[in-house]
């Protein structure tokens, strides 16, 4: 049997923890709990059914029902990703929530490529089919309303199953073989199709070569694909495509660096060329990732399983009456899809000229900087920020200390986040360094300019976040795709006006206007939503120092608790120069009571043997904590 490479597997794994990092709540980095994903309320489980009439675990299954079911379940069967090297029925499935809406779920294991090669793994998920199909009746599961549903490698074998139902190119194992293996339905999450077109697809950009003699697509038909292509083929979805296939909702993420999105367009085209319903998804992530599991994207899963399983033929019996108001409902519908499509159309556009006026502005800015490191060359000076320094003296400039004309300005990327024009250098920790504006009058005034021009885009950029909550309210009698593409489109105009507002924050530092800068961070602070903020502590840091510069020292002292919050228990009473920072944040705005609290709790985090010490840090902590309780009038 083939080795597999150890560090393909590595590569694998990180990708399947982003997968799951937004998953099943149950266990850890939510991958569910010892034995599965987190258990619905109101659902039952049925654990470790063998389907295949032995009992290797990698031929059993976990089924999910609702404790009550009027009639018999539409069915989906989740089947796992993991390079077909690792996984397992008890990982990640964000399937398992939906048996809390009607659905029965299927979480099936299946030989993985260390055990046996290809076929052997859509043996197994065509072998489960039957046995469910077999036992429909005993577990009250709709036996004409099966769909398939995978991530990665599950992708993959949820597409082979669902365009090979009905092949004879597979010879069944497990018996029920008078039992059709087909599926009604397919959800392809990122998954592979052709394996000999990966790398081409990938073009140099991939975290390994598929070619590979150790790679987990070689690994998994027994040799190098290359020299094996006709066993590469025969793992090919797209070999089995006919007009009997059952409809497809593909989703793959737009910088997925290790399934091409290319494949995932291929199994499109093909399906389309067959006269299919298929439709791709592309998603703002990389390969899986949390971005998988927003409410969102979920919901587009469900409205497809839906559409084909619970609306299908649901007013074939309507009166006169009836059909006319469908008609009008229809028309409405219509009608609604096209002004959004419509609406999207005009914000895409307006998106790409702000891109465009933000560059123009961003040139400018980088000539301003230039002109001035010309002049003070020409004069034997410095440049508008000295030393090879950004305006952050905390981190080092673009260029520090060298020479040339770019000496301590503010790098070849002018339209970064604060590092040489303002902000914060996003290498410094947050809550150190001091925000510091350039030596330049002649600078600052280019800076003050700038902003204020970079504010009549955010101005524009505001109206097209209104014109997209608008349309977001207006969604839900939206196709699932349709709604998808909204929710897209609001992300990408959200980071355009981030970017903005960060650059005009960023400029006002570089100009020492602290109040403008800071009216600036704070907006972008707001915009987030308030359980994403705890993420932010490079922005958290720079709006600390600006309170400090503007000596609002109780704000200053809100971000800098909350920074320390974000870190882990265990350190966050030892990051001296942070717990420093607030400290004196609280002394300034007058809360003696709670700087001399976060001082005992810094010594408390001390080493026993560093506490106890004569000399050191706990000699010092001792001190200001002396001092302050002779500020408050006695012992605290």
């Amino acid at each position: 049997m083939m080795r597999v490479n150890p560090l393909l597997i590595a590569v694998i794994l990180v990708s399947a923890v982003l997968s799951a990092r937004a998953g099943q709540p149950g266990g850890p980095g939510g991958q569910g709990g010892p034995r599965g994903p987190a258990v619905p309320e109101g659902v039952k489980v049925q654990r470790d059914l063998a389907y295949a009439g032995d009992n290797d675990r990698k031929h059993k299954l976990d089924l999910y029902l609702p404790e009550k079911a009027e009639k018999p379940l539409p069915l989906l069967i989740w089947i796992y990703g993991g390079g077909w090297v690792m996984g397992d029925k008890a990982g990640r499935s964000p399937a398992v929530q939906l048996a809390a809406e009607g659905y029965a779920v299927a979480c099936i294991n299946y030989r993985l490529s260390d055990q046996a090669i290809f076929p052997a793994q859509i043996q197994d998920c065509k072998a489960a089919v039957r046995w469910l199909r077999a036992n429909a009746a005993k577990y009250n599961i709709d036996p004409d309303h099966f769909g398939t549903w995978g991530g990665s490698a599950g992708g993959h074998l949820a597409a082979l199953t669902g365009t090979s139902g009905g092949s004879k190119e597979f010879e069944p194992i497990g018996g029920n073989t008078e039992v059709s293996d087909r599926v009604q339905a397919v959800c392809d999450q990122y998954g592979p199709t052709d394996l000999l077109k990966m790398d081409e697809q990938a073009g140099g950009r991939g975290a390994f070569k598929h070619d590979d003699a150790k790679s987990p697509e070689s690994h998994l038909i027994g040799g190098p694909i290359q020299e094996n292509k006709e066993k590469a083929e025969r793992a090919n979805p797209i070999r089995y495509i006919t007009k009997e296939c059952p409809p497809f909702l593909i989703m793959h993420g737009d910088a997925d660096n290790l399934v091409p999105i290319g494949q995932s367009e291929i199994l499109l085209e093909a399906l389309k060329k067959q006269g299919i319903e298929a439709t791709l998804i592309t998603v703002r992530s990389g390969h899986g990732g949390p971005a998988f599991d927003q409410p969102a994207n979920v919901k587009v899963v469900k409205d497809f399983f839906d559409k084909h399983f619970k609306n299908a033929g649901a007013a074939k019996s309507d009166s006169p009456a009836d059909a006319k108001s469908n008609a009008a409902k229809t028309d409405a519908s219509e009608a609604a899809a096209a002004k959004a499509e419509k609406t999207l159309a005009g914000v895409q556009e307006r998106l790409t000229q702000l891109q465009t006026e933000q560059s123009r502005l961003d040139m400018e800015v980088l000539k301003a900087q230039q002109r001035v490191n010309e002049s003070r060359a020409a004069a034997g000076g410095r440049g508008a920020n000295p030393a090879g320094r950004g305006t952050n003296p905390g981190g080092p400039g673009a260029n520090p200390g060298g020479p040339g004309p770019n000496q301590g300005g503010p790098g070849p990327n002018p339209g970064g986040r604060g590092t040489n024009f303002g902000g914060r250098d996003p290498n410094m920790p947050p809550g150190q360094g001091t925000l510091r504006a350039a030596d330049s009058l002649e600078y600052r005034k280019a800076c003050v300019s700038a902003a204020q021009q970079y504010q009549v885009l955010d101005t524009k950029c505001l109206s097209l976040v209104k014109t997209m909550q608008g349309l977001a309210k207006e969604s839900p009698g939206l196709s699932a795709e349709l709604q998808a593409r909204i929710s897209e489109t609001a992300a990408k105009v959200a980071a355009r006006r981030r970017a903005i507002l960060e650059k005009i924050g960023s400029l006002y530092v570089s100009a020492g206007e602290w109040k403008s800068a800071l009216a600036a961070y704070m907006q972008v602070y707001k915009d987030i939503p308030e359980d994403q903020r705890a993420k932010e502590s490079n922005l958290m840091g720079t709006l600390a120092d600006l309170c400090e510069k503007v000596q609002d020292y109780k704000a200053a002292a809100f971000f800098y608790k909350s920074i320390l919050d974000g870190l882990p228990e265990g350190q966050r009473w030892r990051n001296r120069a942070l717990c420093d920072k607030l400290c004196r944040a609280l002394e300034q705005a007058g809360d003696l009571k709670s700087a001399l609290a976060v001082y005992k709790s810094m010594l408390e985090a001390l080493p026993p043997n560093v506490r106890d010490a004569d000399r050191g840090p706990a000699t010092d902590l001792n001190r200001r904590i002396e001092n302050l309780e002779r500020q408050l009038g006695g012992k605290q």
